[in-house]
């Protein structure tokens, strides 16, 4: 079994709420994460960025922070689920809207779009996290219990 993309949020086992990616590829393996203040994106390596006019899907934030909530993901769903986040939209709503708006990948595997949010409150009363996935025949988003981790791949 070939694992593409890997997503994983929750909390740690010392209480610290995270999430992680890992991408893979093995068509497009020369790639990097650019690290920015609030961000983190994939992008080609040096040498390699004509790729992106091979297959747009190769691009994208996969890490993006919206006060206290951080959100990962596998390709360009990040950005509107931070927006919907960002305008007061539930992270709930914000990510099974993005997940069923923009659909699976219309590339070669129809590769699954999965994501992940929580946030980083120690309240737990105001700790959230979700995980969600969108493919070819379903879409999935669910809540991850308060001191659990969970994660997702393609």
């Amino acid at each position: 079994m070939y694992l593409g993309r890997i997503i994983s949020a929750g909390k740690t086992e010392d209480g610290k709420p995270y999430v992680a990616y890992r991408v893979s590829s093995r068509s497009f393996p020369n790639r990097q994460v650019k690290v920015l203040e609030d961000e983190a994106a994939i992008i080609p390596k040096e040498g390699f960025e004509t790729d992106i006019f091979k297959n747009s899907y190769i691009a994208y934030d996969c890490v993006k922070t919206v006060g206290d909530i951080a959100i990962i993901s596998n390709g360009s769903q990040t950005n509107p689920i931070a927006d919907k986040i960002a305008i007061g939209m539930n992270i709930r709503d914000a990510m099974a809207y993005s997940l069923i708006t923009m659909d699976y990948e219309k590339d070669d595997y129809n590769t699954p779009r999965i994501a992940a949010a929580v946030t980083s409150t120690d309240n737990e009363d105001e700790y959230e996290c979700y995980i969600g996935i969108v493919n070819d025949n379903k879409i999935l988003v669910e809540q991850v219990p308060y001191g659990e981790a969970a994660f997702i791949s393609t």
